[in-house]
């Protein structure tokens, strides 16, 4: 199989999961592990995975990016890959190895999901990406205990501009700027839960002024408040690309005033607020 061309054994190394040709493949020999280096954009869309205590597992996503996806196809696609033997997980210690002992393959890899608990960091610490920029915690407890550890994967993850909750369990006493603060960087956030608010949103929109987009889900926009600080937080510095909002809660007045508004945003056809509920009741993009 070796005496192949190169272009040949790349496209057949594509076929395989991306366990194996993130593991396995490099191993074989250093021709093989060149090959897979040399393809940025397969190692782009491979995700690492730390699964709770048990170990590291990756697998590949296509198309559209994580902040687009309902929960519901976060489950159904995980749990297709953590019960398929065809990718098996790897323990932490040789996740550590692979990720020292082939860098120019491992620096290409852009997403660290964590499902793992946050309390083992200080002690264990997460698998370190260079280049990582998208971070997605999924199914962890968040609470005073661990809140230090997300300030400083904010500072581990320097590149991280990204940033996505799925289904995590938040304290009440947790502040929730803590869910951002940390991400210097950062462009696009998504968190799914009901804790989220407009203040929650004033703060995030006053801490970050490179954010293009927001999804926050799971929650309810119970009062004309967060249009005020739309306009407090982006008028006269940012334009709005694109708005999604529901709300029972909306007054006609306040709507029909935000959106006489003029130079606030790109194009007025791309506004949707809406008097009614939804799983997903806030999408802004900013430019």
């Amino acid at each position: 199989m070796n005496e192949l061309p190169g272009e040949i054994l790349l496209t057949i190394f594509r076929k395989l999961p991306a366990f194996d040709f993130i593991t396995l493949l490099p191993l074989v020999c250093n021709r093989w592990a060149k090959l897979v280096a040399s393809d940025v954009y397969t190692l782009k869309s491979v995700v690492m995975h730390h699964l709770n205590s048990y170990g590291v597992f990756f697998f590949s996503i296509k198309g559209e990016a994580f902040i687009d996806w309902p929960s519901e196809k976060f489950e159904v696609y995980l749990r297709a890959y953590t019960q398929d033997p065809l990718h098996p997980l790897i323990n932490y210690c040789d996740a550590f190895y692979l990720c020292t002992q082939f860098t120019e393959i491992y620096k290409h890899i852009k997403t660290l999901m964590i499902s793992r608990n946050l309390s083992v960091y200080p002690t264990e610490g997460f698998t370190y990406i260079k280049n990582l920029t998208t971070l997605v915690f999924y199914e962890i407890s968040l609470n005073e205990i661990n809140k230090h550890t997300l300030l400083e994967l904010g500072s581990v993850y320097a590149n991280v501009n990204e940033v996505i909750y799925i289904k995590c369990r938040i304290s009440c006493v947790l502040d929730l700027k803590c869910l951002h603060i940390g991400f210097k960087k950062l462009k696009r956030l998504r968190v799914d839960h009901f804790r989220v608010c407009d203040k929650f949103l004033d703060e995030l929109l006053k801490t970050h002024r490179t954010l293009e987009s927001v999804r926050l889900g799971h929650c309810t926009i119970m009062s004309d408040r967060w249009i005020d600080v739309l306009q407090i937080r982006l008028k006269g510095q940012r334009s709005i690309a694109s708005l999604d909002m529901h709300s029972p809660y909306f007054t006609e007045k306040c709507v029909k005033e935000f959106l006489a508004t003029d130079n606030f945003f790109l194009d007025k056809k791309l506004l949707k607020i809406s008097f009614d509920s939804a799983l997903y009741p806030f999408f802004i993009s900013i430019v």
